[in-house]
């Protein structure tokens, strides 16, 4: 907090020299502290990242859900309208849908 209080007091008035030493001050007391393991209980900065990344992976696999229940619900059309009318009633795209969700369920089996 003080960093940046005294961060502005430099910067407000235009001391460029003295922000730079401060803000070096700042970066050297903090390595040191890492490098003598003083400063083991300040992991907020590790923390916030690895948050992000739990984060971003959990976006990534609601993205990945939604599009296997698209598929899904597609492919449970397909099966419904083979069960009605046969296999004969498929039209080149279903086939070609059915083809891939066929492909992506053997590779997942191989797993």
């Amino acid at each position: 907090m003080l960093l940046g209080i005294y961060s502005l007091i430099h910067f407000s008035n235009h001391n460029w020299s003295g922000l730079m030493v401060l803000w070096l001050c700042a970066g050297v007391g903090y390595v040191g502290m890492r490098l003598t393991g003083a400063g083991r209980g300040m992991t907020w900065l590790t923390d916030w990242i690895e948050d992000r990344q739990a984060a971003r992976l959990a976006r990534q696999r609601n993205i990945k859900v939604l599009k296997d229940v698209k598929a899904t619900e597609s492919i449970d059309e397909i099966l419904e309208k083979i069960s009605k009318h046969g296999v004969g009633s498929l039209d080149a795209k279903e086939r070609a849908a059915l083809e891939r969700a066929r492909t992506n369920l053997l590779k997942r089996d191989k797993r």
